[in-house]
């Protein structure tokens, strides 16, 4: 979230810059036009002044003076043409970073923007990961209850079987007696025939 708002907070900075980078683009271009004015001027004043310098000059004497001032006023003019080219030239630097600005600030906002939507789908991602790692912890939770459960139903399980086989010895150890039973009583019927033989000697069953 922070990352996002410092990304957003850059990236209106950099409007605002170039912004202001257009606003100095049209100061700029009225500075042209006043610098296009002198030099207009300029060029008006020094033919003024080579007229006037001609006009004194068929003056004879009577004009020597008003030369003087004309040939003042061409210097002038020339000089005010020099400083406006070298104004000019330096107001074409300065437009060039001007326009140079411009562009830096129009690819910083596009980078800025870059950003911003980057750092939103991980803001996005960071979301989706964090309900993955609830969603994951809640079946952990699940896992490790149904673990104890199966460890309580695996005892019962156990006892159980402990249960039938205690049962199953039981039922052994009553098959044997009744196995030794019924010999005994195999025994006593074997027994009784014989001794029943000596009063029917001839009967069918005798041995």
């Amino acid at each position: 979230e922070s990352a996002v708002s410092g990304v957003e907070a850059v990236r209106q900075h950099m409007e605002a810059i170039a912004g202001r980078a257009d606003t100095l683009g049209s100061r700029s271009r009225e500075i042209y036009r006043v610098l296009d004015l002198i030099t207009e001027i300029a060029q008006e004043t020094h033919i003024l002044a080579l007229n006037a310098a001609i006009e004194a000059s068929a003056a004879g004497e009577h004009g020597e003076r008003f030369a003087v001032v004309a040939d003042e006023v061409r210097r002038l003019a020339e000089r005010s043409r020099e400083s406006v080219d070298s104004v000019r030239t330096h107001l074409d630097e300065f437009a060039g970073s001007i326009r140079g600005v411009v562009v830096a600030t129009e690819e910083g906002t596009k980078a800025a923007h870059q950003v911003l939507e980057g750092s939103k789908h991980t803001r996005g991602a960071i979301t989706q990961l964090r309900s993955a790692l609830a969603d994951t912890a809640s079946a952990a939770r699940e896992i490790s209850l149904a673990t104890q459960e199966q460890g309580t139903a695996s005892d019962l399980v156990v006892l159980t079987l402990r249960e039938v086989s205690e049962v199953v010895q039981r039922i052994a150890d009553g098959l044997g007696q009744y196995t030794g039973t019924a010999e005994r009583l195999n025994q006593l019927a074997l027994s009784i025939q014989l001794l029943t033989q000596s009063f029917r000697i001839e009967s069918e069953h005798s041995l």
